[in-house]
């Protein structure tokens, strides 16, 4: 989850003209983003293999007349058999994975209650039955936008919003296949004053189609996204005009954070190449432009911060967020629920991004809640998905 404020996937730096400053590049704010940061990454088994003891502590002359010896008795010359043994050893190591996926395989009680947790409802076995298949479903889909669509529309509907105007913006890698969603570490995001979904995806126009894999992480970071628009929703039946004032608050300009994901989008190829393309510079322009604006950026803070507030007054707009979740009854202020939102409020208006913080952007109650969903989905998908598969 990214923080509004910059962020170089979706953003280009419009032009406001200062007072004896000429065109100044600033960040083009809508005023709460949040992305899963979901990468996707290939677990990855280390497989060990023992040479065979006719090769160990004996000299070098030993060793060739024993391995001519063996060839001879066996008509397989050592090089096949430590090929073999490596083999072997793969192959039980796979044996090893299998058994472990099988062993810790879930109750349909325990996927019943991880949607649950989930949804924040209560999900009997029958329906966590029910959801199972449709998930199943879901991976059969070889079109990656088909998939995307339907995918959406089921975990929008599972979270009870099937009735709500959240709306799904699909985001087009530049590159192409697997490797690209391995990459570029961000697979989804949420826009709370736009009521948006955002999915990160390969360019399907290229022939870029998702693996089965892929695609159950495609789901998980929609149900991460979701749980944003859920706690978005307890922030607003708590009180919407105070989480609308923390938006703002965190939307204000910081020098020091902005300065730092300058450095980082510098330090980044795959960022530095969507800032380059976005405004349509060379890779070198784009390091000058990002170098000149930090100077901007210590020169002329008070002009900008100007700036970043008018703006930021505009787009901090209730009505979007009155639309999604203005007709839900508004909590009791000695409730749970109450208590949770203004957990909820007082996060997003100390938001910080992991391109400022890693290790403190996961400690925070509106991310640590949303990768939890992650690992109760992996559960959920080891019930269901081939134990044999490679991922």
């Amino acid at each position: 989850m990214e923080k509004i404020g910059y962020n170089p996937y979706f953003y280009s730096y419009p032009q406001y003209s200062l007072n004896n400053l000429g065109s100044v590049g600033t960040t083009n704010i809508s005023p709460n983003f949040r992305g899963s940061g979901v990468g996707l990454a290939s677990p990855q088994t280390s497989v060990n293999y023992t040479i065979p003891p006719d090769t160990v502590e004996i000299s070098a002359g030993n060793k060739i007349n024993e391995a001519s010896n063996q060839e001879k008795k066996t008509g397989m010359s050592t090089e096949a058999k430590i090929g073999l043994g490596i083999l072997g050893t793969a192959a039980a190591a796979y044996g090893c994975v299998v058994g472990h996926r099988m062993i810790n395989k879930p109750s349909l009680e325990k996927v019943a209650k991880n949607f649950s947790e989930i949804f924040r409802r209560d999900v009997s076995k029958d329906e966590a039955q029910k959801m199972v298949n449709n998930y199943k479903e879901l991976l059969e889909i070889k079109d990656t936008e088909e998939f995307c669509k339907k995918a959406f529309e089921q975990v929008k509907k599972d979270y009870g919003y099937e009735n709500i105007p959240i709306k799904l913006n699909l985001e087009y890698l530049p590159d192409k296949g697997f490797k690209t969603m391995i990459s570029n570490k961000v697979g989804a995001s949420w826009r709370d004053t736009e009521g948006t979904v955002s999915l990160h995806i390969p360019d399907v126009k290229n022939g870029a189609p998702l693996a089965k894999y892929s695609k159950s992480e495609m789901i998980k970071n929609l149900i991460h996204e979701f749980q944003h628009a859920k706690q978005t929703e307890y922030a607003c039946r708590t009180s919407l005009p105070k989480y609308v004032e923390a938006i703002k608050k965190n939307c204000s300009y910081d020098l020091e954070k902005e300065l730092k994901r300058i450095d980082y989008i510098l330090k980044n190829e795959y960022d530095l190449k969507k800032y380059a393309e976005k405004n349509k510079f060379s890779i070198q322009e784009a390091k000058e432009k990002l170098k000149n604006m930090k100077e901007l950026f210590i020169k002329h803070k008070d002009e900008i911060s100007k700036i970043k507030k008018e703006v930021t007054n505009t787009k901090c707009d209730e009505r979007v967020l009155n639309e999604l979740f203005g007709k839900y009854e508004k909590f009791a202020p000695n409730s749970k629920e109450y208590a949770l939102g203004l957990k909820y409020i007082e996060n997003a208006s100390n938001y910080i991004s992991g391109k400022v913080d890693k290790k403190r952007y996961y400690e925070q109650i509106l991310e640590k809640e949303a990768h939890q969903t992650g690992k109760n989905f992996n559960q959920i998908y080891n019930y269901f998905a081939n134990p044999w598969r490679l991922f």
